[in-house]
This record gives C-alpha cells, structure tokens and sequence, in this order.
C-alpha cells in the first residue's frame, strides 16, 4: 500500500476552534490539534473531558457547532463515515461493530463497494492480516472469535481503506498483555510506512511507551500537550485531572474466607472447530480473594467462563461446585439461585439489573427471574436480528446455503 502525505511543512491533519455543542452543553470547546504523518499522536482525558465526542467529529459521526477541519492543509467538512474514509480516515471504536452470525470475511465486505467480491475480500484480508501481525480466519465466524480477534477484524477492516489515519479508541482496553503487545508491534509498521494514529487510552504506561507526542483533553478543552516519553504518570495524571493524584495503598489484611467456587479436574471437549477443549483444570475461589485467569485469547478462557457459568453445563456434576455443592449439571439459574454473579466479555458492568458480584459471600436470595429462558419478546429481536444479519451473508453468497444459515440462526436464537 502507498500513502500520500501531507504537503510538506503542513500537518496531516488540523483542527481549528473546533466546538460542539448538545444544547448549552459544550462536549468540545474550541479544541485546536495538529496530527503530523507517520507519528502516533496520543488524546489524553478523563471520562467525560470530550475525547469520543472529537474523534467522532474528525469520523464524521457528529456534526461540529463550530471550527474548521484540515486535511493535508485544505479545510474539509465531513459529513459522513464515508466520506472520511475517501479522505484516508479510518477509525476503531471500542466497541465493536460486527455481525456475530457473519464471517470475517463477510462483516469486513459490509464496509467495502459491493462490486468486490467476497473471495477478493476474504484473500485481501488475509494478506493484510498477515503482513500486519494481525493473524485472522477469513471463514471464522465472528461468534467463535475472542474480544481480541474482533479487535483484529476492525483493524485490518480500516486497513483495507489504505487510510492515512487511523483512529484507535482504548484498543488496549479488551486485551491481554500479549495481544497488546501484538498490536504495538502493529502500530509501528503503520508508523515507518508513514502512516499516523490517533491513539487514545487511558493506560499512561502505553502512552510513554509508543506515542511521539500527546494532547490532553480536560472539561472539554485542550489544557496541555506534551511528549508523553519526556513526563511521568503523575506528571500526565496532573494534566489530565487538574491536580495530584493521590496514591492508593491497600489498608489492613487480607484473610481469605471459605471455598466459593470451585473446579475439580473439569474437563470439556471442544463444542466446535474452532473451539478449545479444557483438560482437566482445577482451582479455588475462596471468599475476599481475587483469582485471575491468565493466558493469551483463544486458549480457553471462553470455554472455563462457560463451564463455570453454567452456560454450557458439563457431564460430572462434582467437576464445578459452588458453596461445596455439585453445581456441574444445572444450569445458570440454578448457579445464580446459589450466589454466582456472572459478566461476560465484552458486557458493561453493572450487567443490566443482574449485578456482577462474583461468587458472593451473603446468601441472601438474589432477585428472581421467571425462568431460566429469555423472554418471548427479547427472543423474538434476537430472531430478527439474525435473519437481518444472515440475510446479508445471502447477497454475498448467492447460493442455497445462506437460507439452512438462515433457518439455523433462527433455531439458535430461539433455543436461547
């Protein structure tokens, strides 16, 4: 891929006063930012100080009240997501956009002309995965992917637009260690090929790590711009928040309670060809303790949540236990009725009205539900949503297969 940068001495990208407004509300107040090419640029703020708000303005999602734009030094106005692509603007927001029901493949082509076709698509981005670090299955549905994989498929999804820019929205927050890592190394090879990120996190250490320079957001305003490498996490903390950043220091001891939850050589085959099989793990939870699971996506962790929730109950009831009860066999009512608190990946916590509390100790009664299904309504939209998204999957296939998808996705939800 080529990249066309700036006119030289001019910012790849510039914005000027620019403000917007949700009644007297000021989300962004006269913001001016310059993007350089081939830098990772880093936007620095609280929750709330208007960092989604402006790259969601420079993406053509909002509208700005007021300010101009500059793109390679002429003044654009975006209007559209489109339309900043043309431009040679991509973006990654942090939460992602895909069809679960769909291929990779076929959630990348939902963003591309519809003239290409799904095997153009499916070899492109495989290429590009590679070349990128960014390893991925074209035929993989998304369903069966981890939080980290769709991140991949996002990326490499604004790849294939060959931008000039690309707009990354906590991409490490979903990720372990080892993907972030990955994805740095990512980020450096659209750096030397004179491409420019704007990389937005709250985790400083990243920020020191791989951006060349930082401009902190605070009530809406730019109140500072920095070299990230040059300042310390206190030092960008400050900037961020308008004062020091007290310390925080575990106070008394920690005395760990009875076993909550645990697992005693729970094995589960793999459900599907692109799932992992558990061999034999144990482990303990006890009370006023926190046990990570640790390991690189896609190496389990999926399944053990499954196992454990109840989600998919396994064939040895004494293989899970909750409170010193066989929990293997019942389901996740049964397990919630016990005291399990259970979010899963990608869900926002509090999980709705069912507030994530892990294995509590208190055994008062949780709220009740009425059954262990959902409800004919929300199962209903589920249905629509997965003939919708099945139904896309059938105008890039053009063949009888997509209509045993259909019925099948529709069975899914349903059974659900």
């Amino acid at each position: 891929m080529s990249v066309v940068g700036a006119s030289a001495g001019s910012p790849l990208l510039a914005v000027r006063n620019l403000t917007k407004l949700f009644g007297t509300f000021a989300a962004c107040n006269g913001i001016d930012l310059e993007i350089r090419s081939g830098e990772i640029h880093a936007l620095l703020g609280e929750n709330g100080a208007g960092k989604s708000t402006l790259v969601k303005m420079l993406f053509g999602v909002l509208a700005p009240t007021d300010g101009q734009i500059f793109w390679k030094g002429q003044a654009v106005s975006i209007q559209s997501p489109s339309a900043a692509r043309k431009l040679g603007i991509g973006m990654v927001f942090q939460h992602f956009s895909l069809f679960e029901a769909l291929t990779v493949a076929e959630n990348i082509a939902l963003s591309l002309p519809p003239d290409i076709s799904l095997a153009r698509v499916a070899e492109e981005a495989a290429r590009l995965s590679q070349a990128y670090g960014l390893p991925l299955d074209p035929k993989a549905h998304v369903a069966d992917l981890s939080v980290g994989e769709r991140q991949r498929i996002e990326i490499v999804r604004a790849l294939l637009q060959n931008p000039d820019l690309i707009i990354l929205d906590e991409p490490t927050s979903v990720l372990t260690p080892q993907e972030a890592d990955r994805l740095f190394e990512t980020l450096a090879k659209l750096k030397a090929e004179g491409r420019s990120v704007l990389y937005i996190s709250h985790r400083l250490e990243e920020v020191q790590r791989i951006c060349d320079r930082a401009t902190v957001l605070r009530h809406g305003k730019v109140t500072g711009a920095c070299d990230p490498r040059k300042e310390t996490p206190a030092s960008l903390a400050r900037m961020m928040v308008g004062n020091d950043v007290a310390a925080v220091t575990p106070q008394g001891t920690n005395t760990k309670g009875d076993v909550l939850l645990e697992a005693r050589n729970l094995s589960v085959p793999a459900r599907t060809p692109f799932a992992v099989s558990l061999k034999s793990v144990s482990l303990k939870v006890h009370g006023g303790e926190v046990l990570a699971i640790a390991g690189v996506a896609g190496n389990g962790q999926g399944e053990l949540f499954d196992a454990l929730s109840g989600e998919f109950p396994v064939g040895d009831a004494d293989a899970v236990r909750i409170r010193q009860r066989p929990v293997g066999k019942l389901g996740i009512t049964a397990r919630r009725l016990l005291g399990g608190r259970l979010c899963p990946r990608g869900a926002s916590w509090p999980c709705g009205r069912h507030r994530p509390v892990a294995f509590r100790k208190s055994r008062a009664r949780p709220q009740p539900v009425r059954s262990g299904r959902v409800p004919r309504r929300r199962n209903a939209g589920h249905h629509q949503v997965c003939r919708g998204a099945t139904g896309v999957a059938a105008h890039f296939r053009g063949d009888g297969r997509a209509q045993e998808r259909r019925r099948s996705a529709g069975r899914v939800a349903v059974g659900r």
